[in-house]
C-alpha cells in the first residue's frame, strides 16, 4: 500500500511491475504527470516521493521518473504529483506561480515535471535547513527537457524562491504584489506523509513484505521486499527452486535505456529496503557502499563527508580545477561532482550503485561508476545465492566474462557492497568525462585517474613524486561490426607516471601513453576518442605539476595555463521591451500566457488526458524494421495471447469506400511494400499501453528483399547517383537575375576574385516536441467519428479521417485543446496516427487511443532537410559581391510531403538582405529511403542565412577583411527619401516598403548595444593570454518573408458574447505553446472594452475564455504554419469583435449612458450592457454572436486588393568558448535584437525569441540525424538525440526589440515572432568559426615554439589556404566536442611537452 496524494492506493490492484505512470493514467484521475518519452529522459513524468527512514523516522525526499518506477516498490511510500503541490481547488503552490508569473510554461507539456522538480530541490534543502542556491536551482533542472522556451524564464522562476536573489535581477513577469509575496512552498501534511501510511509503516512485521497480482502474461505476479541479506537469498533460492523467474529490482532505470528488457517474470524482488544493501559505512580500511545505495544517496554522503572540519593536508587542490582534488576532502568532493553528471537528477535519485555495475556488465553500460571505482581501486562484494559467501573481484574481474560468466548475476549470485579504499592525504584524484551535454548524456570518452603522490621522491629528491599511479579510461570499441563499451586500465599511462618525478617530461610520455591504452579499433570517431583522452589526461596531470611544485618554479604557459570549462556557471538574462502598450486597452501589455497557472498544476488538459471510456482501449504501432522491402505476411500469434490484447488493425480493416491515405499523400498502413524504417504497418490494440506496447514487440513480419526492389537510397551522394530527385514545382526549382545574353560563367570570370568549388552542409533537425505525437478516436453512435488530435491542423484530421473512413467530412469531428509542442511536425504527420486510431475505432466500436513512442515518433516523422551546398562567388578588392551561383541538394524523403515548405521557403528567402547584381541558384530535393519529411521550425527560412553568412565569411576570408564590413557593404541600401514612400527591392525581387526596411537601424543598435566593437578587442587579448580555451565573437543579420495567405489557409473567427458578461471566442489556429490564444484574448478584450469609458478600459481578462478548436463548431480553419498563424488569428477575432461593438455593444452602451457612468469598475459596467441585451428570462434580444474571415489581405489596402506580405528583420551577436584540448564548447552571451513591429503581447514574443534561438541552437550544436550504413537510425531515443538541456542556453541571454517600428501593412501594427529568432542565430557559428581559427593560429605559433622540426603546422594546408578558410571549409553544424575537435586537428601535446626547454 502507498499514498497518493493523500490517498490509499493498493499494490495489489494491479501488476507490481507496472510502472507508476501506467497506475496513474488507468487508476486515478491525476492525469498531470506527462510521459514524453517513457525513457527517464525528459523529466516530464516526474514525481516526488516520501519515505520514512527505518532508522531515524525521518522522511526523505527524492524526486524520480514515473515513467521507470514499477508501482511495487512503493510500498509504505507517499507519492505526490504536481496536482497534489497545488491545484485550483485547494489554491496553487508559490512554486507553480512563479513557473506562471515568469512566463516560464509555453507548450506547457514539460511543465509539471518542472514544477515537481523545483519543489523537490527547494523542499529537500529546507528539510536540512538551508537555502538552496541559484546554481543549486539550475542543476535540479538537469533531468528535465524543455522545448519551448529556452530555460531561462523557468530558471528564473524558480531561482526567485532561492536565498539571495531579487526578483528584479530577473527576467519579465506578470505577478501581482500578492503573488510575489507568496513564497510558501508547504504542502499539507496529510498529502506530504498522511498519518494512516505512518501506522502503516510502523505496523509492518517480518523480514518480508509480499504482495500478488495479475501480471503481464500470466495468471499472477510476486513483489517481494525483503528486509535483510539472508532473506533475499532465501526467497532466491525458493523461487528458483519452483522453476519461476525471478529479477532483482533496484531503481528499474534499465529499461529507460534498453528497450528488450525483460517484463515477462514471475517474482520480482526488491532491493531497496535490505539494510545491509542500502548503508554506507566508513571505515578503517575505507567506504562500504550497500549494493542498492542510490546515485543520489552516495553523492550527498560524499558531499557531506567532505564538507566535515578535516587536519590539514598535503595538494589539497584548487577546487575549481574541474575533477581535481586530493585527500579525502578533494577525493570525495570530485567523485560526488562527477557522478552528479551521470543521467539526471531523477533517474540517480533511483539508481542504485550496485545496478550499475551490473548493467555495466550484462548490458556493456557506458558506466561512468565503473570507470571511477576502477581507478580509486575499488572491489565489488559478491555473495553467492546458495553458499551466502561473499567474494570480493576488481571491476575489471566483475567485467570480464571469464571471472563473472555472463547472466550469473541475479541468478546464482548477487552484487551486495562496493569497498573503496581509504583515500590518503596524499592521493591526487582527476576525472572527467566528454560528452554531447554536459549533464545527462552518455560520454563519449571519460578517464578517472588516482595518483598517490610525495615531496620526496625514493631517490631523496625533493619535488613532487608519482609513488603510484592508477587510470582507468571508458571509450567505444569496435567490435566485428559493432561498437560495444570498453573499461580500459590505463597500465602503459600508468607505468609512465609510477615512481616518476611529476614533470614535464613525465607527462609527455604519459600523454604519448594513451594512444596504447585507447585502442578504439576500426570506430569511425577512433582519432576524437584518442584526442579527447590525451586531453584529459594533460588537464590533470598539467593542474597536478604546477599545484605541486613552488611558486618560483618556471612553467611553460601552456601548462600554466590549462584551463577547464569543465564547470556550468549559471545563466542569467535580461530582455529590453520597449513601451507597446496601446491606449486603453489590453494590447501590447505584458500578459501571462492563458491558462498557465493550469499548465503548471497538471490540470491543462491534453490530447491523451481526454476521460478514457469504460471500455477504452489503447494502440501502438506495428512499424517497418527496414528501410527498402516487402513483405507477404503478418504473425500476430504470440501477440494475441498476451492477456489484454484485443485485436490488431491494418491495411485491410479500412471500410468500404475508405482510402488507405492520409490526404492522398502517403498510406495510412503499408500493404506489402515498406519504404522507410518506421513505416506504420498495423496498430496492436489492448486494454493499457504496456499490453499495446508489449504486443506490438510480438508481432512478426515477414520480408523480403527482391532483387527488383534494389537497394535503398538512404544519402544525397547516392540520390545524386541514381538521379532520384522529386519534381519541384517551376520557380522554386530555379530563378536568376542574369539579364537575357548574360551567363554566370561569364560574370564569375569578370571579378576581381572568384571561390570556384565552395562546398558546405547543413545538418537535419528533429522536431522533438515534448508530446509525442497522439490521437484518440470514438464513434459519436450514429456513424459519424470523433477524434482529437495533438495537431496544427484540426482541419486536415478531419479531411484525414473522413477520407480513410469514407465519410462525408460533416460527419467526423477533430477537436484539440494544446499541444505540449509542434514545431511543423504536427502540421501533415498529425494525420496519419489520427486516421489510423479512427480505422482502429471503427472497427473495434470501441474508444481507442495512441501516444507514439518516443522511438517509433522518431523514426516515422523525417525532420529539417538536411542541404549540400555548393557554390562559385565573384567579387572585388573591397568585398562587393557581385556574382553568385548557388547548387542546392536537399535531403527528402521517399515522398515529398513537408519538404516542399523546405523548397518554397529557400527560394523566397535565399538572397536575404544583400544586394547582388549577378544571383542564380538551382535547388533539387532528393528523392532517398526515409520518413517524410515535414517542415521544421522555420523551415528553409533558418538555412538561408546560414548561406548567406557563410558565404559572406568565405569572402572576408578570402580577403582576410572584418566579415563585419563585408556585411555592410553588400547590405541592401534604402532608398532616397522623398514626398513618397520609396521601396526596397530584394535581389531575387521581391519588396518592401521602405519604412519596413529596419535592418540599418537595427544593426547599428545592436553593435552599440551589445558592445561588440569593445567585446571583439577583448575576445582578441583574451585569445592573446589563454593558451588551450579560445573565444570568438560574431554578428550577423537576418530577414524573415512572412506570408499571411497561401496553403495555409483562411483565418474564421466566431465570438459569442453571453448574458452573464462571459465571452467565448472561436479562432483558427492552435496552441502549441506560441501564446496564440493569449494574443487572441488581448485582442478580444482590448476591442470589445471600446463600448466602454475610456477610463475603466480595458474589461476584466477573466471574463474572456477561448474555446478548444473543433472542426464542427468552427470549420475550414486551416493550417498553423509559418509563424503567422496567430496574426491571421487575431485579425478575424478584431474584424468580429468589430461587427459586435458597432452593432450591439456601442449603441446599447450609448442608450444606457447613465447607468453605464455610475457604475464604479469596468466588470460592472461590461454586465450592464450584457444584462440589457437579454430580456428577463435571460433570453439574449441583441445581436451577441458574430463571425467574420480574414482573406489574408493587406491591412493599408482596400479588403482583397493585395495579399499580406512583408519582411522582418533581425540580428545577433553572439560570444563563445571553446576548449582545445576536449573539444568542449559553449555559448557564454548572445545579444538578439528583433523588430517585432508594435508588439500584441511583449511577454509572449520575448519568449518566443528566446525559445526559438535556443530552439536552434540545437541544430547548431549538437543535433544531427544519422542512419548506419543498413540505414537504421542512429537517433531514436533519448540517449542518442540531444537536445539542448538547461545547461547548453547560453550564460548569459539579453533580448531587445526594436522601438517605433509599426508594420502599417500588418496585423495592428505587428510582426511575427515565432521563427525569425531562429535565423538571427546564426552569429553562433560564425562566432565558433572565429574562435576555432584562433585555436588553430595559436596552435601553429604554439607548435612553431615548442616542436621538433618537421612537426605540421595549422598555417597551410598544403598551399596557400589560410587559417580562416580552412576553418569555413572544413567546421560544419552541428558544432559538436567532436566537430571542434576534428576541425582543430593534433594538438601534438606529447612533442609539446617532450620537446620544450624548461
Amino acid at each position: 500500500m502507498f499514498a497518493l496524494n493523500g490517498q490509499r492506493q493498493w499494490i495489489g490492484d494491479v501488476a507490481p511491475s507496472t510502472v507508476l505512470y501506467d497506475f496513474l493514467r488507468t487508476s486515478t484521475p491525476y492525469t498531470g504527470t506527462k510521459n514524453g518519452c517513457g525513457e527517464g529522459g525528459c523529466g516530464s513524468c516526474s514525481v516526488q516521493v516520501h519515505e520514512l527512514d527505518d532508522e531515524s523516522g525521518q522522511l526523505k525526499t527524492r524526486c524520480i521518473n514515473a515513467c521507470l518506477c514499477p508501482v511495487g516498490s512503493l510500498d509504505g511510500c507517499s507519492v505526490v504529483t504536481v496536482e497534489g503541490l497545488g491545484n485550483a481547488q485547494i489554491g496553487f503552490n508559490a512554486v507553480q506561480e512563479r513557473i506562471a508569473g515568469f512566463h516560464g510554461s509555453q507548450c506547457g507539456f514539460c511543465t509539471p515535471g518542472m514544477v515537481v522538480a523545483c519543489h523537490t530541490a527547494l523542499s529537500i534543502a529546507h528539510s536540512k535547513g538551508e537555502s538552496c542556491s541559484a546554481a543549486q536551482m539550475e542543476k535540479a533542472f538537469d533531468g528535465n527537457l524543455c522545448r519551448c522556451t529556452g530555460y531561462r524564464p523557468i530558471l528564473d522562476a524558480c531561482k526567485s524562491l532561492t536565498a539571495g536573489v531579487d526578483l528584479e535581477d530577473l527576467g519579465m513577469h506578470c505577478m501581482d504584489k500578492k503573488m510575489q509575496e507568496h513564497k510558501d512552498i508547504s504542502v499539507p501534511k496529510d498529502i506530504v506523509f498522511p498519518a494512516w501510511l505512518r501506522d502503516y509503516n510502523q505496523g509492518k512485521q517480518g523480514d518480508l513484505i509480499k504482495a500478488e497480482a495479475l501480471r503481464p502474461s500470466g495468471p499472477t505476479q510476486t513483489w517481494l521486499a525483503p528486509k535483510s541479506l539472508s532473506s533475499l537469498l532465501q526467497e532466491m533460492r525458493t523461487v528458483r527452486g519452483g522453476g519461476q523467474s525471478v529479477r532483482l529490482v533496484g531503481g528499474n532505470t534499465g529499461p529507460g535505456v534498453y528497450k528488450d528488457w525483460p517484463v515477462d517474470i514471475d517474482v520480482l524482488i526488491g532491493t531497496t529496503s535490505v539494510k545491509e544493501l542500502t548503508g554506507i559505512t566508513n571505515r578503517e580500511e575505507g567506504l562500504f557502499i550497500g549494493a542498492a545505495v542510490t546515485q543520489s544517496t552516495l553523492i550527498d554522503y560524499l558531499l557531506e563527508a567532505a564538507s566535515k572540519p578535516l587536519k590539514q593536508r598535503k595538494h589539497q587542490s584548487n577546487g575549481d580545477k574541474g575533477g581535481c582534488s586530493g585527500g579525502v576532502s578533494g577525493v570525495y568532493t570530485a567523485l560526488a561532482h562527477h557522478l552528479q553528471r551521470i543521467a539526471g537528477n531523477q533517474v540517480r535519485a533511483a539508481a542504485t550503485m550496485g545496478g550499475n555495475l551490473v548493467l555495466a556488465k550484462e548490458k556493456a553500460l557506458e558506466s561512468d561508476v565503473a570507470t571511477l571505482l576502477s581507478a580509486l581501486q575499488a572491489q565489488v562484494g559478491i555473495t553467492s545465492v546458495d553458499k551466502e559467501d561473499l567474494r570480493w573481484l576488481t571491476i575489471l574481474d566483475l567485467l570480464d566474462e571469464k571471472v563473472v560468466p555472463m547472466g550469473c548475476l541475479g541468478t546464482s549470485d548477487i552484487v551486495t557492497s562496493i569497498h573503496i579504499p581509504a583515500i590518503k592525504p596524499t592521493h591526487f584524484f582527476w576525472s572527467f568525462k566528454v560528452a554531447q551535454r554536459h549533464f545527462n548524456a552518455h560520454a563519449f570518452v571519460k578517464m578517472a585517474m588516482l595518483l598517490d603522490v610525495d615531496q620526496t621522491g625514493s631517490d631523496g629528491h625533493k619535488g613532487l613524486h608519482v609513488q603510484a599511479a592508477h587510470v582507468s579510461f571508458g571509450f567505444d570499441q569496435m567490435k566485428g561490426d559493432k561498437a560495444e563499451w570498453q573499461l580500459q586500465q590505463g597500465e602503459h599511462v600508468e607505468q609512465a607516471l609510477q615512481s616518476h618525478k611529476a614533470s614535464m617530461d613525465t607527462i609527455g610520455h604519459a600523454v604519448a601513453a594513451v594512444s596504447q591504452d585507447v585502442k578504439p579499433g576500426q570506430m569511425p570517431d577512433a582519432e576524437f576518442l584518442v584526442a579527447a583522452a590525451e586531453g584529459i589526461l594533460f588537464e590533470g596531470l598539467a593542474s597536478l605539476l604546477h599545484q605541486g611544485l613552488p611558486t618560483d618554479s618556471l612553467l611553460p604557459k601552456f601548462v600554466l595555463e590549462v584551463d577547464s570549462i569543465h564547470d556550468v556557471p549559471p545563466s542569467r538574462g535580461k530582455q529590453v521591451v520597449p513601451n507597446f502598450r496601446r491606449p486603453g486597452g489590453a494590447l501590447g501589455e505584458a500578459f501571462g500566457k492563458e491558462r498557465a497557472l493550469l499548465q503548471a498544476s497538471g490540470e491543462a488538459i491534453y490530447t491523451l488526458d481526454q476521460p478514457q471510456s469504460k471500455e477504452g482501449l489503447w494502440a501502438c504501432y506495428v512499424a517497418s524494421q527496414h528501410p527498402l522491402a516487402r513483405f507477404d505476411g503478418v504473425d500476430t500469434s504470440a501477440a494475441m495471447q498476451l492477456p489484454g490484447v484485443m485485436a490488431y488493425i491494418s491495411a485491410d480493416d479500412i471500410p468500404k469506400g475508405g482510402i488507405n491515405s492520409a490526404l492522398g499523400q502517403e498510406p495510412v498502413f503499408a500493404e506489402g511494400l515498406v519504404e522507410w524504417v518506421g513505416q506504420p504497418i498495423g496498430l496492436l490494440v489492448a486494454a493499457n499501453r504496456a499490453a499495446a506496447e508489449r504486443g506490438a514487440q510480438l508481432v512478426k513480419v515477414n520480408y523480403t528483399f527482391p532483387e527488383e526492389l534494389g537497394t535503398p537510397i538512404l544519402q544525397i551522394s547516392e540520390a545524386r547517383k541514381a538521379k532520384a530527385y522529386h519534381k519541384i514545382a517551376p520557380g522554386m526549382d530555379h530563378q536568376s537575375t542574369l539579364k537575357e545574353g548574360q551567363s554566370m560563367e561569364g560574370v564569375l570570370k569578370g571579378c576581381q576574385h572568384q571561390i570556384r568549388g565552395g562546398r558546405w552542409t547543413m545538418p537535419s533537425q528533429l522536431h522533438f516536441y515534448m508530446e509525442p505525437q497522439t490521437a484518440l478516436a470514438q464513434g459519436d453512435g450514429e456513424g459519424g467519428m470523433e477524434v482529437w488530435s495533438s495537431s496544427q491542423s484540426p482541419h486536415s484530421i478531419m479531411q484525414g479521417t473522413a477520407m480513410v473512413l469514407g465519410l462525408p467530412q460533416s460527419r467526423c469531428t477533430a477537436r484539440c485543446r494544446r499541444m505540449g509542442g509542434a514545431f511543423g511536425g504536427k502540421t501533415t504527420r498529425s494525420v496519419v496516427p489520427a486516421a489510423a486510431v479512427a480505422v482502429a475505432a471503427n472497427k473495434l466500436k470501441r474508444q481507442v487511443r495512441m501516444s507514439v513512442n518516443r522511438g517509433q515518433d522518431l523514426r516515422m516523422n523525417g525532420g529539417r532537410a538536411r542541404i549540400e551546398l555548393e557554390y562559385d562567388v565573384g567579387f572585388d578588392d573591397s568585398g562587393k559581391i557581385q556574382a553568385l551561383d548557388l547548387h542546392l541538394f536537399l535531403l527528402g524523403g521517399i515522398i515529398m510531403g513537408g519538404s516542399t515548405v523546405d523548397v518554397m521557403s529557400l527560394a523566397g528567402m535565399l538572397d536575404q538582405a544583400y544586394a547582388i547584381p549577378a544571383y542564380q541558384f538551382d535547388i533539387k530535393l532528393c528523392k532517398t529511403n526515409r520518413p517524410p519529411h515535414s517542415a521544421v521550425r522555420a523551415p528553409g527560412k533558418f538555412e538561408s542565412p546560414l548561406i548567406m553568412e557563410h558565404i559572406i565569411e568565405h569572402v572576408a576570408a578570402r580577403l582576410n577583411l572584418d566579415p563585419v564590413a563585408v556585411r555592410e557593404l553588400n547590405f541592401l541600401k534604402p532608398p532616397p527619401s522623398g514626398p513618397e514612400e520609396g521601396i526596397v527591392t530584394m535581389t531575387l525581387g521581391s519588396t518592401i516598403p521602405a519604412s519596413l526596411y529596419t535592418l540599418p537601424r537595427l544593426w547599428d543598435q545592436l553593435k552599440t548595444e551589445a558592445q561588440y566593437t569593445k567585446r571583439l578587442a577583448q575576445v582578441n587579448q583574451f585569445n592573446k593570454s589563454s593558451v588551450w580555451l579560445k573565444r570568438g565573437i560574431s554578428i550577423t543579420p537576418c530577414r524573415f518573408k512572412a506570408l499571411l495567405h497561401g496553403a495555409t489557409g483562411l483565418r474564421p473567427a466566431l465570438i459569442s458574447l453571453y448574458p452573464d458578461g462571459t465571452v467565448l471566442v472561436t479562432c483558427a489556429g492552435t496552441e502549441m505553446g506560441q501564446g496564440l490564444f493569449t494574443k487572441v484574448k488581448q485582442v478580444a478584450l482590448h476591442e470589445l472594452s471600446k463600448c466602454l469609458p475610456e477610463p475603466q478600459r480595458p474589461m476584466p481578462a477573466h471574463l474572456v475564455e477561448v474555446a478548444d478548436n473543433n472542426t464542427s463548431a468552427l470549420p475550414n480553419t486551416g493550417m498553423d504554419a509559418g509563424s503567422t498563424t496567430a496574426e491571421g488569428a487575431c485579425e478575424s477575432v478584431r474584424l468580429a469583435c468589430q461587427q459586435l461593438v458597432q452593432n450591439t455593444l456601442a449603441p446599447m452602451a450609448a442608450n444606457l449612458q447613465e447607468e453605464v457612468h455610475n457604475q464604479n469598475s469596468a466588470e460592472a459596467t461590461w454586465k450592464a450592457i450584457m444584462k440589457a441585451a437579454s430580456n428577463p428570462m435571460a433570453f439574449p434580444n441583441k445581436q451577441l454572436t458574430a463571425y467574420a474571415l480574414f482573406d489574408g489581405s493587406r491591412r493599408d489596402k482596400p479588403a482583397g486588393e493585395e495579399k499580406l506580405m512583408y519582411s522582418s528583420f533581425g540580428a545577433s551577436c553572439s560570444e563563445v568558448e571553446i576548449n582545445m584540448l576536449t573539444g568542449e564548447r559553449r555559448v557564454l552571451r548572445a545579444d538578439i535584437m528583433l523588430d517585432a513591429g508594435n508588439s500584441l503581447s511583449p511577454a509572449i514574443d520575448a519568449g518566443q525569441a528566446e525559445g526559438g534561438f535556443v530552439y536552434a541552437l540545437g541544430m547548431l550544436l549538437q543535433e544531427d540525424v544519422t542512419y548506419d550504413a543498413k540505414g537504421q537510425p542512429e537517433f531514436d531515443s533519448t540517449w542518442t538525440y540531444k537536445i539542448p538541456s538547461a545547461a547548453c542556453v547560453p550564460r548569459e541571454m539579453i533580448i531587445r526589440m526594436l522601438e517605433n517600428s509599426p508594420n502599417k501593412v500588418g496585423i495592428m501594427t505587428s510582426k511575427s515572432t515565432g521563427e525569425p529568432p531562429l535565423l538571427a542565430s546564426v552569429s553562433v557559428i560564425t562566432a565558433f568559426q572565429a574562435a576555432i581559427t584562433a585555436a588553430k593560429q595559436g596552435l601553429s605559433d604554439l607548435q612553431a615554439s615548442g616542436l621538433k622540426r618537421g612537426a605540421e603546422s595549422a598555417h597551410t594546408n598544403g598551399g596557400t589556404e589560410s587559417v580562416r578558410e580552412q576553418v569555413l571549409r572544413q567546421l560544419e553544424a552541428p558544432v559538436t566536442v567532436k566537430e571542434v575537435k576534428r576541425v582543430i586537428g593534433d594538438l601534438h601535446l606529447s612533442q609539446l611537452l617532450l620537446t620544450h626547454q624548461q
